[in-house]
């Protein structure tokens, strides 16, 4: 299911953001893609209805902007990516507009269990600058971004990355309800989902107004997996103010938190 809202600029319009949500689920569940009790209806509001509905409420806000983000804002909602990435994967190999229009794509999927106020995120390495622009749309939250380093074939985005277009990927971890019955609306966190959505939609919005985005960075590809790193955490540190701030820590066990 694919909406677009074209871009303002002349120029930039014919350039693309992209912001997925895989809305298949496991049906009644079977071996080897649920935990059981198989038989039932799993509803999957985690998985990924908090996912959808997020890309359904950026996709009303952008809609209504006036004027538009310069650059187009490609909405998508993926089919069969429990069955293995189905959908993304055929778009990928046969894209409705030019593959290589699209600047970046952000995946959300699994955005609806918030705990500890953390929020992990996938791909801030596939373009130079995109770790600066996800702190900044973090600036006015409470919201931990927990940046990871590596890439995995385990959602929408993976495809995107093979295709060595950059990406971000919003979630929020994985939990006993997941893949389960269990998994069903009145367990999920509401007002979670709603500080998330603003980060994503802010994300979204400011790669689309900037002037010009980095391509994919190959280097990204080799660079080793350092998620206990705490540079690799995110919050914007303090303000910088009249050139540029270093701020050294010896304490690196919790991550870093505005001042």
């Amino acid at each position: 299911i694919i909406g677009v809202v074209p871009g303002s600029d002349p120029e930039l319009s014919r350039e693309y953001v992209l912001l997925g949500a895989h809305y298949d689920h496991v049906g009644y569940g079977r071996h080897g893609n649920a935990f059981g009790p198989i038989g039932q209806i799993h509803n999957g509001a985690d998985d990924n209805g908090s996912g959808t509905a997020t890309v359904l409420e950026v996709a009303r806000i952008v809609g209504a902007m006036e004027p538009a983000p310069k650059r187009s804002v490609l909405f998508v909602l993926w089919d069969a990516e429990e069955l293995g990435l189905l959908g993304s994967e055929h778009w990928i190999r046969a894209p409705t507009v030019p593959r290589d229009s699209i600047r970046l794509a952000v995946n959300v999927d699994m955005v609806g269990r918030l705990r500890d106020d953390t929020v992990f995120m996938h791909g801030v390495r596939t373009m130079q600058g995109l770790r600066w622009l996800l702190t900044g749309a973090n600036l006015d939250s409470d919201l931990v971004l927990d940046y990871a380093w590596w890439h995995k074939r385990d959602s929408d985005h993976y495809p995107f990355y093979q295709a060595r277009v950059p990406y971000v990927f919003f979630d929020t971890g994985k939990h006993d309800d997941y893949h389960r019955p269990s998994d069903d609306a009145d367990r999920l966190n509401y007002r979670g989902m709603q500080r998330i959505g603003e980060i994503v939609l802010e994300t979204v919005v400011t790669a689309a107004q900037q002037v010009s985005l980095s391509r994919f960075r190959n280097e990204s590809i080799t660079e080793a997996s350092r998620s206990d790193d705490w540079l690799s955490r995110g919050r914007p540190s303090f303000p910088i103010r009249l050139g540029l701030g270093w701020y050294l820590r010896t304490d690196v066990s919790e991550p870093i938190r505005a001042r």
